[in-house]
Order: C-alpha cells, then structure tokens, then sequence
C-alpha cells in the first residue's frame, strides 16, 4: 500500500422489481397455495401463514444484506479514508525531514499504517461476502480459503460434497462460523495447512475446519483465542453442535454438525 484510497469492491447491483412485478408474484404465490399446498392438506389461513412466513424471512435477509452494505461504506469512507491520508501525512514528513533517528521511526510508522490499512480492506471484504441464492456455501469458501492462502502462505483446501442446498439463514450461520475458525486458525494457530470439509445432505450438514498448527491443552487459555464461546453461541442459534478437539504442537479441528445426521 502507498497511502492509497481503498478500492471499492465490486457490488452485485439488484434490479428493483416493478409493482406489476410483484403483484404478479403475489397471485403465483396465491396459486401455489391454493393447488400445491392444498394438495398437502394445507389450505386456507394456514397456507397463508406458510407463505407470509416465507415472505418476511426474505424481507429479513435483504435487510440483513442492506445493514452490511451500509457498515462496509461507512468503514470505507471513515476510516479507510483517513488512513490514506494519514499514510499520505507521514510520507509527508518523511521527505521533509534529514533526521535518520526520525526517518527510522517515521518507517516503523508508516509499516503500521499500511498493515492497518490491509486489515480494513479484509473486514471490506468479510462484510460484503455473504452466502446468497446465488452462491452457496461452498462457492464462498473457496473463495475466501483462496484469499486466505494469498494472504498468509497457508496451504489450503477445501473438500465439498452433497448436493443439498438448505435454507439460506442457516447458510450464512454456518459460512460465518467456518470465516471466524479459519481466521482464528490463520492469526494464532502458526498453521502450515488449513482445511476444510463440507458434506451437506437432506437437513444435515458437517462441517469441518483442520490447522496443523501449534494446538493447544484442554482448559487452556489457547481455547479462548479460538473464540470458542462465539462460535459455540452461532451453531446454538440454528440448532446446531460444535465439537473442538486440540493437540499441542498437533494441530486443531473444529467440527460443526446440523441435525447430527451424517
């Protein structure tokens, strides 16, 4: 980084849909009650709620989507924006000055801003990566195992199979508790490799996040850094378990199970 603005990540623009378009959404969703849920031997008040719900859980996510939108510009914007200038500043005065004692310093400075400047790029980027109708879980991991290994020199690897596709909130929950253990792995763990597992089948899903990194003893103050506790209250929120198992100079694996099926 040389002081730079930070780039905007590309943003997928949504269409708007016209009113006729949605008026004409809401009759086919009145047709489907009517006929497929009918024929389920739901009818009626029932069928309405069905779809009423199914309805606000769309509402929930674009809004959800809208708030992460919003937080990235505003991190972009305020303090993207004021770490280039102030990379800009300590160039500056770097130029300006004969003092080596001062210059030293002024480089040391000028390391931490760029280095803080490239943590604000990856939260940019954590905020705007979210699992979507149009990519799944696995798409988005690989995506992000891919940055993390340009980033950090970590081999990584990804292992995906079944075809399932489950309900979007639960994607998310699950993309975001895998983003955080790989993350925690990536800063504290010192792995050489990092990989991934992800087996999806009917309402199950397993997911695995193995380091060959340092580990650490059961009870240890290691397990916090590992942000056990938030990823143990995610997996919680959608029914689902967290299994940490940890050897010292070993490695650590993180295992997430839905349904417990697999």
């Amino acid at each position: 980084c040389n002081g730079l603005p930070l780039g905007h990540a590309p943003e997928r623009r949504r269409s708007k849909p016209s009113g006729s378009f949605r008026r004409r959404r809401f009759i086919s969703n009145a047709e489907f009650i009517t006929t497929e849920l009918a024929g389920l031997g739901v009818s009626g008040p029932a069928a309405v709620a069905i779809d009423n719900a199914r309805w606000f859980g769309r509402i929930r996510s674009v809004a959800a989507d809208d708030e992460r939108v919003r937080i990235a510009r505003d991190l972009h914007d305020r303090i993207g924006q004021s770490l280039a200038l102030l990379g800009f500043e300590v160039d500056r005065i770097a130029r300006t000055t004969d003092d080596r004692a001062v210059r030293n310093e002024l480089t040391g400075l000028r390391s931490q801003v760029t280095e803080a400047t490239r943590e604000v790029r990856e939260a940019l980027y954590d905020l705007r990566t979210d699992v979507s109708s149009e990519e799944g879980i696995a798409e988005v991991l690989q995506t992000f195992l891919e940055r993390v290994a340009q980033r950090s020199g970590i081999e990584t690897t990804l292992s995906a199979t079944g075809s399932a596709v489950l309900p979007l909130r639960i994607s998310r929950e699950l993309w975001h508790i895998a983003q955080e253990a790989i993350v925690n792995a990536e800063r504290h763990a010192r792995p050489s490799t990092i990989s991934v597992r992800w087996r999806a089948e009917g309402a199950a899903a397993e997911l695995d996040i193995v380091d060959d990194g340092v580990g650490f003893a059961a009870g240890a103050g290691r397990a916090d850094s590992y942000g056990l506790r938030g990823l143990r209250e995610r997996a919680a929120g959608i029914g689902a378990n967290v299994e940490v198992k940890s050897i010292v100079g070993q490695g650590t694996t993180v295992r997430v199970r839905l349904n417990d099926a697999l």
